[in-house]
């Protein structure tokens, strides 16, 4: 099991190593086609262990997947930005701004 990530996610424990591995893959910067040639696994199944680690990530991309997966291995409580309203979305930085 992974060590306790705070507010009490451990989901990065429930992936299997099969999951873990194209997690990492996709962290590396590898799309399906390139996991599948390195793992010897069909296409398919790269995005059927993709969307299954999505599911236990409760994440709902695949790049939230990644943050998900990187802040619980850091320790880092995952705080997912999802506006609700334009508003909202307004106050959203553009990259490179300033947040203060």
């Amino acid at each position: 099991m992974e060590e306790n990530a705070p507010g009490g996610c451990h989901r990065v424990g429930q992936l299997t190593q099969r999951q873990i591995e194209v997690v990492e893959w996709m962290i590396a910067g590898l799309v399906v086609r390139q996991i599948a040639d390195v793992t010897g696994i069909s296409e398919n199944t790269v995005k059927a262990f993709r969307m299954q680690a999505m599911g236990r990530m409760q994440a709902k991309t695949s790049c939230e997947l990644v943050a998900r997966y990187i802040y619980e291995k850091l320790g880092i409580e995952f705080k997912p930005i999802r506006p609700e309203s334009s508003k909202e979305r307004e106050k959203i930085p553009a990259i490179g701004e300033s947040r203060i």
